[in-house]
């Protein structure tokens, strides 16, 4: 019997994620909390929750709402959005919620594409492929990586003049 075929996993997102540059005030109950966004897409966020007892509080496809702030653009968003997400294991700084927008009106949709617009603007380029990189140095051979302040041991000759 051949051993199982492993697959890919497969990304269920419908569109592309940039990073972003943005807070959320979330409003749940007659609590609000402010929390840092990791990245945007049209259809949702990923928020960053490093606060485990707060990150517990979330339940899967929770309706929550949000107001959206970016720096880069002054109007606050005011969203709809449903929990699809919650994340817990790793470090604390990527622990978080990924939420999927609600339906949006023409004007908010607007406001979330302008958003999206600029975080792809502000991705760094693309690395060039393989063939434009240096080949990898050999990993049997020892190299050293040297203090600029680095000379050579007294009684050793310097090729270097000083």
């Amino acid at each position: 019997m051949s051993p199982p075929i492993e697959r890919p996993p497969v990304d269920r997102r419908r569109n592309p994620r940039f990073e972003l540059t943005a807070h959320v005030h979330l409003r749940r109950s007659a609590a609000s909390h402010a929390l840092e966004v990791g990245n945007i897409s049209l259809s949702g966020l990923w928020l960053r929750v490093p606060d485990d007892k707060l990150l517990r509080r979330f339940r899967m496809s929770e309706g929550l709402q949000l107001d959206l702030q970016s720096p880069d653009d002054p109007p606050t968003v005011g969203v709809t959005a449903r929990v699809a997400r919650i994340v817990f294991t790793g470090p604390p700084r990527t622990h978080g919620v990924g939420l999927e927008f609600g339906k949006l009106s023409g004007t908010t949709r607007a406001a979330v594409e302008r958003l999206v617009a600029k975080a792809e603007a502000r991705r760094p380029p693309p690395l060039p492929p393989d063939s434009l990189l240096p080949p990898p140095l050999p990993s049997n051979e020892p190299f050293l990586i040297a203090d600029p302040e680095f000379r050579d041991a007294p009684g050793e000759e310097s090729s270097e003049p000083g």
